[in-house]
């Protein structure tokens, strides 16, 4: 499909320069064309009016990191890097944001900051400014990049949705199991929750016996 092209026209243009690139972006990874393409072939036709004429005095260009890095020092605008910081200490996840929303907007944050910002960095600064509720999930994974980690956020996601939806069948809650959760527990209290479920004994009844203190739940 026929694909258009972003365009930017240089300081008087109304749209960001970061903008702009974050567009150019999408069009490379949409149109599946190779980096080379984009910066020998796709540049060029993007840029006009006075950018056109700076592109003109640039030399060779190793990568499309190099032509977005110059691009930015050209063109952007002083204040951007400013309120771009600010944008990012004032970004943690909100309560009813989902990890996967969160991951995703944090990963425009850093196409708009700089886009050569390495993944070990964005993976650090996402799980840092993560809701709490859900370092208890991350603090073993290890994740390369934002990508991983919005995998594994969906997992998660998942997983708290289940456990929310979960109903404990009615025997699980006859013999005083709490809310169906499972229990952690030694072998030997593990012979007596055998003993429980095969009798009328309830689970509650331990508390005489000073085992209920013991048992933790996961």
């Amino acid at each position: 499909p026929h694909l258009p092209v972003p365009v930017c026209t240089g300081y008087d243009d109304v749209k960001c320069v970061a903008n702009f690139l974050g567009e150019l972006q999408t069009y490379h990874h949409a149109s599946g064309a190779s980096e080379a393409f984009i910066v020998d072939r796709v540049v060029p036709l993007a840029l006009q009016v006075s950018v056109r004429c700076w592109l003109g005095s640039q030399y060779f260009f190793a990568s499309l990191a190099d032509f977005q890095t110059r691009l930015q020092e050209e063109f952007l605008r002083a204040s951007y890097a400013t309120q771009i910081l600010r944008e990012f200490e004032a970004r943690s996840q909100h309560l009813q944001e989902s990890r996967v929303q969160y991951v995703r907007v944090m990963q425009e944050l850093f196409e708009r900051a700089d886009p050569n910002t390495p993944e070990s960095a964005r993976v650090s600064w996402v799980r840092r400014q993560c809701h709490p509720r859900y370092h208890v999930y991350f603090i073993n994974g290890t994740f390369k990049t934002l990508e991983e980690l919005g995998r594994g956020a969906r997992l998660v996601e998942e997983a708290i949705h289940a456990k929310r939806k979960y109903v404990p069948p009615s025997w699980w809650r006859q013999w005083g199991f709490r809310n169906g959760t499972a229990i952690n527990v030694g072998p030997v209290l593990r012979e007596i929750l055998v003993f429980c479920l095969k009798t009328s004994f309830k689970v509650v009844d331990l508390n005489r016996f000073g085992f209920s203190t013991r048992l933790t739940v996961n």
